[in-house]
């Protein structure tokens, strides 16, 4: 989870994934969190 927009986008190249998406008042990578999940476990 990050503070901004601009960190999780930036995160969100590391996985593959474009975007971020508000969770609460942090960001998280990917355009939603089944996106996420599923580049997080590719990455491993």
């Amino acid at each position: 989870m990050f503070p901004s927009k601009a960190a999780a986008e930036q995160r969100a190249k590391e996985p593959k994934c474009n975007g971020a998406f508000a969770m609460g008042k942090v960001w998280m990578p990917c355009q939603s969190f089944d996106v996420y999940e599923k580049a997080v476990s590719k990455e491993k």
